[in-house]
């Protein structure tokens, strides 16, 4: 179950603690968020808590195979190739040394997340200027890479570090995902203050969930579990969604050791980017122009042999 305390008790009438959970009651909920001191703290301390509830039916979908590679998909929103080596040195670093392969001409087809998230999880770019949400290539019919995987026996997860779902970002379609939707509407209890989530930073709540994802599906050597199956996750961090350029590289240290514990054998791995940032005054220069147009690309494939 999910337990929230406060100073390691119980919590008390007296200490106006307002209580969301992310389903419609404890056992379904994989997120749950208490705000304390509504009435007498300011500001209110926030506390929040994830988990994953698991699924043994799959209804509408193919038994799955055990043998095929898992995914995961971590998308930087935005980031150019030249500033991630500036704002994530490190994790630059260890894709490297990781053996992952950069696709240096890997290129933009839009000017913000709508055509190019659209373009990367589906295979085409939206028309016009409309957003995911309203765009007309994109109406029933198309299916999304998730759609997909569902159909071929995955389970998935689909969620981002924020609480915007403008008509641009594929959160606002509501990914049909196994696991992840609950996690929008945390990011949104508390966010008053950007890119935290009470003392932790967002994208650090996101790492967690992900972690029991994996650890939930994920086959460990030599043990068998009624829940193991293929898992694809789909991680999409926005915490450099600022004109300063500084915020993002408070999540490098974060992004290494989760990527070190992640399950790469068996795992087809990218590291990717929607576009550079295109807006603010730096995007006033003749270079940034240049680097808004060129997000990142880094693949690690599983072995296959």
């Amino acid at each position: 179950g999910i337990i929230l305390d406060v100073d390691n008790r119980p919590l008390k009438e007296s200490d106006h603690a307002e209580l969301w959970m992310g389903g419609s009651s404890p056992e379904e909920s994989e997120a749950v968020c208490v705000r304390l001191g509504k009435e007498s703290l300011k500001p209110p301390r926030v506390s929040c808590t994830t988990r994953i509830v698991p699924q043994q039916r799959f209804v509408g979908i193919s038994k799955p195979d055990e043998s095929r590679p898992n995914l995961i998909v971590i998308l930087i929103d935005p980031l150019s190739r030249q500033q991630m080596q500036r704002s994530l040195p490190n994790t630059h670093a260890l894709l490297n040394m990781l053996g992952f392969t950069e696709f240096e001409q890997y290129t933009a087809v839009g000017n913000n997340s709508g055509p190019n998230q659209a373009a990367l999880y589906s295979g085409m770019p939206i028309t016009g200027r409309d957003g995911i949400r309203t765009s007309s290539s994109h109406k029933a019919g198309r299916k999304w890479i998730w759609d997909r995987l569902n159909d071929e026996g995955y389970v998935t997860m689909k969620a981002e570090d924020g609480c915007i779902a403008n008509s641009n970002m594929v959160q606002s379609i509501q990914p049909e995902t196994h696991h992840g939707g609950q996690m929008h509407e945390m990011f949104c209890f508390d966010y008053d203050r950007p890119n935290c989530l009470g003392s932790q930073l967002a994208a650090e709540h996101l790492i967690q969930y992900t972690r029991q994802f994996i650890a939930t599906y994920n086959r460990k050597d030599g043990e068998q579990s009624i829940y193991h199956r293929p898992w694809a996750a789909f991680l999409s961090f926005i915490d450099s969604h600022e004109d300063t350029l500084t915020l993002a590289s408070y999540v490098d240290d974060l992004l290494v050791d989760f990527i070190q514990d992640v399950p790469i054998q068996n795992t087809l791995f990218l590291f990717t980017s929607d576009h550079g940032l295109h807006y603010g005054s730096t995007f006033q220069s003749t270079a940034a122009k240049i680097e808004r147009a060129n997000p990142l690309l880094h693949i690690r494939l599983p072995s296959f042999g």
